[in-house]
């Protein structure tokens, strides 16, 4: 008998690296994150702060 050792892909298997500062929303490595101001926010967030900061 072998041993299958099986590499997880799923990237919610692996421990969170940061946490957004407005949604409480977990940030894995490789996604796509911004620090404004101090603060660390996913993209989502992202979106909606710069659509509220803008004139």
């Amino acid at each position: 008998m072998r041993t299958v050792h099986k590499n997880w892909r799923d990237v919610q298997r692996r421990a969170a690296r940061a946490e957004c500062a407005l949604c409480g929303g977990e940030l894995y490595v490789g996604e796509p994150f911004w620090r404004l101001g101090g603060r660390v926010l996913c993209g989502y967030c992202l979106r909606h702060w710069l659509g509220e900061v803008r004139p």
